[in-house]
C-alpha cells in the first residue's frame, strides 16, 4: 500500500477508518462507501477539513455496489 495500491472501506459511515489508511498510505487510493447520505456528507467533510485524497460515495443499491466494485478491482494490486 505505501507504493500506492487500493483500498476499499464499505460501510465506511463517517469516514473515520477511511482516513485513517488515507492518513497511513498516502500513496494509495482511497475510497469509502456508505448508503448513509448524511454520513457520506459528513465523511467528505471532516477528509476536506484534513486535507485528505479519498473518494466517499453514497451507495444507492446493492446493484451500484458490485459495479463500482468490479469496475475498481483491476486497479488493486494483489501482490502477484
Amino acid at each position: 500500500m505505501y507504493a500506492g495500491a487500493s483500498f476499499a472501506d464499505i460501510g465506511c459511515g463517517y469516514g473515520l477508518s477511511t482516513m485513517i489508511i488515507a492518513q497511513t498510505f498516502p500513496n494509495a487510493q482511497v475510497c469509502g462507501y456508505d448508503i448513509h447520505e448524511p454520513s457520506i456528507n459528513e465523511a467528505r467533510k471532516l477528509a476536506k477539513k484534513a486535507y485528505l485524497r479519498v473518494d466517499l460515495e453514497l451507495i444507492f443499491d446493492n446493484h451500484w455496489v458490485v459495479q463500482s466494485l468490479l469496475c475498481n478491482l483491476r486497479y488493486l494490486d494483489l501482490g502477484t
